[in-house]
């Protein structure tokens, strides 16, 4: 009798070869829609992180004064302050530092470049949050 591979033997090799294609095509599956889900969750975080900032009432009292920002203003100056930290962190710098105040850049950012490297580069090196809240107003100003 010959000894060497018979057909049972290389039956079984193309059964374990198969099995083994199985095993991984199913392990890179469920891997995908792991990571499809993860994307997913972010995304859905985010998009709640987002909706979350998009009412301004809680920040416009202050818990120095107990003054509040009237409602007409709630909105827009609240939205500018999300525009303007949008523009932080994502590193639009350029428009970030034209919602900055005049006298704001004559006495602290003169140039665009002092501007991101004294504030932006030091105040959003990571994603994070923002949260504000007003401090003081009067008739014409309002501090936060």
């Amino acid at each position: 009798m010959e000894k060497g591979f018979n057909g049972k033997h290389i039956w079984i090799a193309i059964l374990v070869v198969v099995f083994i294609i199985i095993v991984i095509s199913t392990y890179n599956k469920v891997a995908k829609q792991n990571q499809e889900n993860a994307k997913s969750q972010a995304s859905t975080q985010n998009t709640q992180a987002q909706n979350e900032t998009l009412t301004y009432e809680n920040q416009s009292k202050s818990s120095i004064s107990g003054e509040t920002v009237p409602k007409k203003y709630q909105e827009e100056f609240g939205s500018i302050i999300s525009l303007f930290y949008q523009c932080c962190t994502e590193g639009d710098y350029e428009s970030a530092y034209d919602l900055v105040s005049n006298d704001t850049k004559r006495i602290f950012y003169p140039t665009l470049n002092s501007f991101k490297d004294l504030y932006c580069k030091s105040k959003f090196k990571e994603n994070s949050l923002c949260d504000f809240e007003l401090w003081k107003s009067d008739n014409r100003n309002i501090y936060i």
